[in-house]
């Protein structure tokens, strides 16, 4: 999964898969999901991101990691 904030537009995407985007479905005012062929999410969209939560605390939770 890649995480990246767009100053712009003050949107946070984040890359679920590295499946191609063939559709977007709007989910509410300021999400956006990205599907693939098979209508599976492939990336989240989320506008005003910075309204929407404070960027400077974004951090990894537990994840299950393989070395």
């Amino acid at each position: 999964m890649k995480l990246q904030h767009y100053p712009d537009t003050d949107s946070l995407h984040f890359d679920l898969s590295s499946a191609p985007r063939v559709d977007s479905r709007q989910i509410s005012e300021d999400l956006v999901a990205d599907c693939d062929e098979n209508s599976r999410i492939v990336g989240l969209d989320l506008q005003h991101a910075s309204f929407q939560m404070d960027l400077t605390t974004v951090q990894p939770g537990h994840l299950p990691l393989s070395a």
